[in-house]
């Protein structure tokens, strides 16, 4: 039996690390989430080099600050409730929402009417921040209208990252269970919704850090065995995440997050391998993820050797 490391979260509780990344991105301090500003320090000229390699790319600026504010929009999204990130989410759910209603015309029922006015006041308490008031209407929401994608969807992120100075909702088996169904209600959708498999794949990646997190607490009260379970189903839903949206790189980097802690170095660095392929940023978050603290030399080896040969994806784009 392998003996598991800590998680990065450390001995933090996960919604105390959602407001530490929520007032270093309004601040503008990647590097105060992290508390590993010697690593950050040590990745910056390895980093300047790949992303020298990869800006035609990625169009990532000038100067490597300017890659760190990427890494900072880019690489928390799937780890927190962004609250930049809100208008543009709901505006995308108006709209899939406004498709599914002209497709489903015909259905139209009072409960059907009524879960609609309860989806957008839990939206509009949402757009405010008022987190837990978008959870009772999106719950009420759902009594009415439980085949629904976009709400289940909310629900699953809000029981997920549902954390801020006011209110904290977090509740992480309800979030994988909401997170799945909205998966499986989005591919439903498959013959009506063009992006269909863009939002059952975020599903099924969330579903995967609630996962991921849950056997942070079988670990943290000693249940390994259970806690190996966590990690080897949140592995099962990154799968079905990426057969039905690969262009979320966030998946391959959870992969080798959750291969590292259960002690599988080679399939850890495999996933890295393909992560310098397709964008070499990754080199700096890994750097600073206390799940690799093993791994440190073999990534930066691996990420040192893409410079020397590219994948094929990143010499395409040369």
């Amino acid at each position: 039996m392998a003996i598991f490391r800590p998680y990065h979260y450390g001995a933090r509780r996960w919604d105390d690390y959602l407001l530490d990344v929520q007032d270093a991105i309004n601040n503008g301090n990647l590097r105060g989430v992290q508390h590993h500003e010697e690593a950050m320090e040590a990745a910056r000229e390895q980093t300047e080099e790949l992303r020298r390699q990869t800006e035609n790319l990625h169009q990532i600026g000038q100067t490597i600050e300017s890659g760190f504010e990427e890494l900072r929009a880019e690489f928390q999204w799937g780890f927190t409730l962004m609250l930049d990130r809100m208008d543009t989410q709901i505006e995308q759910l108006a709209q899939i929402t406004a498709k599914l209603d002209a497709i489903h015309k015909t259905l139209q029922s009072p409960l059907l009417t009524q879960a609609k006015e309860l989806f957008q006041l839990a939206q509009e308490n949402y757009r405010k921040g008022l987190l837990d008031k978008a959870l009772e209407a999106y719950l009420k929401a759902e009594e009415k209208h439980e085949v629904y994608f976009p709400l289940q969807l909310q629900i699953g992120k809000l029981f997920l990252y549902g954390c801020d100075e006011d209110d904290n909702v977090i509740n992480l088996t309800e979030a994988e269970r909401h997170l799945l169904l909205a998966a499986r209600y989005a591919g439903a959708e498959k013959g009506s919704v063009p992006q269909w498999n863009r939002y059952c794949g975020e599903a099924y990646f969330h579903a995967a850090v609630a996962a991921y997190l849950i056997g942070e607490g079988e670990q943290t009260a000693g249940r390994v065995d259970s806690m190996r379970a966590c990690l080897e189903r949140a592995q099962g839903h990154l799968t079905k995440a990426s057969n039905v949206w690969p262009q979320l790189t966030e998946i391959v980097y959870l992969k080798a997050k959750c291969y590292a802690l259960l002690g599988q170095s080679e399939q850890a660095v495999q996933q890295m391998r393909i992560l310098t392929d397709r964008d070499r940023r990754y080199f700096a978050k890994a750097s600073q993820d206390r799940d690799f603290v093993s791994l440190g030399a073999a990534i930066e080896t691996v990420f040192k050797q893409a410079t020397i040969s590219p994948g094929p994806l990143a010499f395409a784009t040369q």
